[in-house]
């Protein structure tokens, strides 16, 4: 037998309680679809994390779904040309089999069934498949996505078609059951290698809804399920259920089953095509996906250096960098200028030419201005002081024109990358 939460206690008072969690195909086709990387409005975006949230925009991918199908795959996903699930929170103030109130701000969802929701007595045995879709920055690193999830029957999770966390595959032989808040399952996938970093990434997760008793294939009345065709299915629904999920035990709160919670023509034996054994379906799931952010650096160009020098009207910023517009090149470490004794302050105005010394003049205003911003705290250059000197003096002890020059061009691309400081 199942317990459902608190209604077993119930159940006593009302007579013999059978209950039960499966699965249906017959479902109500919706009319928007979503690829993997749509927008999802159940994914809530941070600074550097994202939040979701299952609800009525998360994917269902129906064409995924099989019925009398409870095997779980060790890879799966993602999907496209997905519909949308149902929110079932209407349905559930309606009636509720005994599920557990959403984990946080997300819902119970599913989808229609042989005329209802699926958290009725309606859906046939099998699994169902939703979808959840968000973004991670270029550059960011250390990826993490936790999710936790309530279920009838039980689930498998996966990241870009990896699995990372499943449940046993059974009907709930024993308490807690997975629809209910103590037996929420949690599953955590920090494997870099799962992420797109710049990109897209998808959240498949498998319901497997399953019959009533599976786990135990053992016939009654020694066992609880038994060999197919029937897994226990004989067990009829049971007869009261709740009006929404705040109070699963108070008698004033409970509704009928039957008629208008159950299918009409739900049958206790499972058919060779899988239908049959109709019963209550969905999933709630929240979690979140969380990163560092990716390192954006900066740096000020030749220009802002020689205007903020102090000898104008700009504010001095050479200050916090250590330096002065009257240290030498060769006072700041650079070696085999040509130029030992010009000031910092000079070399960035420093001309072009054809000659050798006028490739190390077009590299050595530039190195400063490099200089200047890797030694200034906060700006977050893409060299340090110790790289930019000796990539430098590499360069320049080369005597290569082709070598120095283009290095210049590179501390010119790295200078050019502005700032908060600049």
């Amino acid at each position: 037998m199942s317990p459902r939460t608190s209604a077993v206690s119930l159940a006593f008072a009302f007579g013999a309680l059978a209950l039960a969690a499966c699965s249906d195909n017959s479902l109500v086709s919706p009319s928007s679809r979503l690829t993997p990387d749509a927008a999802n409005l159940s994914v809530t975006l941070g600074t550097n994390s994202v939040t979701i949230n299952s609800d009525g925009s998360t994917q269902h991918c129906t064409a995924q779904d099989a019925v009398g199908n409870w095997t779980v795959p060790a890879s799966f996903g993602p999907f496209t040309s997905c519909g949308t699930a149902l929110d079932l929170t209407s349905a559930l103030a309606a009636y509720n089999p005994g599920w557990s109130a959403p984990i946080s701000t997300s819902s119970w969802i599913g989808f229609t069934a042989n005329g209802g929701p699926s958290s009725d007595y309606r859906p046939e045995t099998g699994r169902y498949v939703f979808q959840e879709t968000f973004d991670i920055p270029a550059g960011a690193t250390a990826p993490t996505l936790d999710l936790s999830t309530l279920s009838d029957n039980a689930v498998a999770v996966y990241l870009n078609g990896h699995k990372f966390g499943g449940q046993a595959i059974t009907d709930c032989l024993t308490a807690p059951c997975n629809w209910s808040t103590t037996g929420t399952f949690t599953a955590t996938d920090n494997t870099g290698t799962d992420f797109v970093i710049g990109g897209s990434n998808t959240v498949t997760v498998l319901l497997v809804g399953t019959p009533i008793g599976y786990g135990d294939f053992t016939n009654p009345p020694d066992g609880t399920g038994g060999p197919a065709p029937t897994y226990g299915c004989y067990r009829v629904p049971q007869p009261f259920g709740f009006r929404g999920t705040s109070n699963l035990s108070a008698a004033a709160d409970t509704v009928p089953t039957s008629p208008n919670h159950v299918f009409a023509s739900r049958t206790s034996t499972i058919a060779a095509d899988g239908t049959g054994c109709e019963n209550p379906v969905g999933v709630d799931f929240h979690g979140t996906v969380s990163w560092t952010p990716p390192v954006v650096n900066h740096g000020c160009t030749l220009g802002f250096w020689k205007t903020h020098d102090g000898l104008g009207s700009p504010a001095y910023a050479w200050g916090p960098s250590g330096l002065t517009p009257s240290t030498t090149l060769l006072a700041a470490g650079f070696i085999g200028t040509g130029n030992d004794n010009v000031t910092l302050d000079a070399a960035l105005s420093f001309s072009g030419g054809s000659t050798l010394q006028d490739a190390k003049n077009n590299l050595m205003k530039q190195a400063v201005a490099a200089l200047l911003n890797a030694s200034t705290p906060g700006m977050n250059y893409p060299l340090t002081k110790a790289q930019v000197l000796a990539q430098v003096n590499a360069a320049l002890a080369s005597g290569n024109k082709g070598t120095i020059l283009a290095l210049a061009d590179v501390l010119n691309t790295d200078n050019s990358l502005e700032g908060p400081l600049c």
